[in-house]
């Protein structure tokens, strides 16, 4: 049997029950013809849409009018007091009208010690003996109570044997008297004025370059054992030694 021509396309291609079986209902809202099964007609079906649905809500269904309305609560914000008001689901003590007088309230009130995840322990700097507030996690990894007082900590722990490039103080030892200024200044005409390690000149570096000592024996002044390089790249060739005396001696041979 044919379905009513009044019916929508959507339902005509969804639908598969006589006409005779379906309820016309009109929508409360937008007084709209529409067909229902006699099965949601029995659920009390009144709107056409979604839409319809929470358009009439909006109207019908707010504050007092809604069915669990439990009444309203006035508030006074303990931060600004300011007076608001709030369902009883939201009534908890304290009770602040926005984020910024919670913040603001939080910083007065939850700071340092006031704070309920205040957890810090005194312990004292090992230079000056000023107390420390830590927390037990770092307790094992802090030692001192600023900058300042690392850096000493720092200068006494790295100085002498301390210190990870120690040789037994071998730069306090004095050069041999062959290492002068006239083999120095060989050695630089020898190498170009260019630092073999970076390959920058003299002028680039803006000072003479560096005498390096390839196995890094003072008294050993051939010219197979000495080298030019910067200011920096003489610092940096101080570690790893055994590698640089490999890397320099191995240039020295193609040289």
């Amino acid at each position: 049997m044919p379905l009513n021509d009044s019916m929508s396309a959507g339902t005509a291609q969804r639908s598969f029950i006589a006409k005779d079986n379906w309820v016309e209902i009109h929508c409360v809202v937008c007084n709209k013809q529409f067909w229902v099964v006699p099965a949601i007609a029995r659920r009390g079906s009144r709107f056409c849409t979604h839409a319809c649905a929470g358009v009439w809500r909006s109207k019908n269904q707010r504050g007092a009018e809604h069915g669990k309305w439990a009444g309203e609560h006035n508030h006074s914000c303990p931060q600004c007091g300011k007076v608001f008001r709030a369902t009883p689901k939201c009534n908890r003590d304290p009770k602040f009208c926005s984020r910024n007088c919670l913040a603001a309230w939080k910083s007065t009130h939850w700071s340092g010690t006031n704070s309920p995840y205040w957890n810090r322990i005194e312990k004292p700097c090992c230079i000056c003996g000023k107390i420390i507030l830590c927390k037990p996690s770092r307790e094992k990894g802090i030692f001192t109570c600023s900058i300042k007082c690392r850096s000493v900590l720092v200068s006494r722990q790295f100085s002498g044997e301390g210190n990870p490039s120690w040789c037994g103080g071998l730069s306090r030892f004095p050069y041999p008297i062959k290492f002068n200024p006239a083999l120095k200044r060989k050695i630089r005409d020898r190498d170009g004025h260019i630092c073999t390690l970076c390959h920058k000149t003299e002028e680039e570096n803006g000072e003479n370059l560096s005498i390096h000592h390839i196995d890094y024996d003072k008294d050993n002044c051939d010219e197979t054992n000495l080298t030019s390089v910067c200011r920096s790249c003489n610092a940096r060739v101080n570690a790893n030694r055994e590698m640089w005396t490999r890397h320099f001696q191995k240039a020295m041979v193609n040289l």
